[in-house]
């Protein structure tokens, strides 16, 4: 958890705003966090090898077998809600 408060605080975030979270939130936030570095790290770390004579990388496509199967915009949607209910947030149908 201490590292997780790290990346956060990192990103931005003050020590208040992340302790008027729930632990589930901060576990929320700090999975978009990293996966947002991670993502950087990787554009990064693509230009590099490339400048160093590496070879560019595709995008791989991961099969069909190993891939969820699709949900329909409905079950999607009630899936969101749901998980930001989860986190601690009110919900209301309008």
């Amino acid at each position: 958890m201490k590292l997780g408060i790290g990346v956060l605080m990192s990103a931005g975030w003050t020590l208040d705003e992340i302790l008027d979270l729930s632990v589930s939130q901060i576990a929320v936030s700090l999975d978009c966090v990293m996966t947002y570095k991670a993502e950087q790290l990787d554009l990064i770390l693509e230009v590099v090898s490339s400048a160093l004579g590496g070879k560019k990388k595709g995008k791989t496509k991961a099969s069909k077998r190993n891939r969820k199967p699709e949900m329909d915009a409905g079950k999607k949607e009630a899936a969101l809600l749901r998980n930001i209910a989860n986190s601690g947030l009110v919900i209301e149908d309008s």
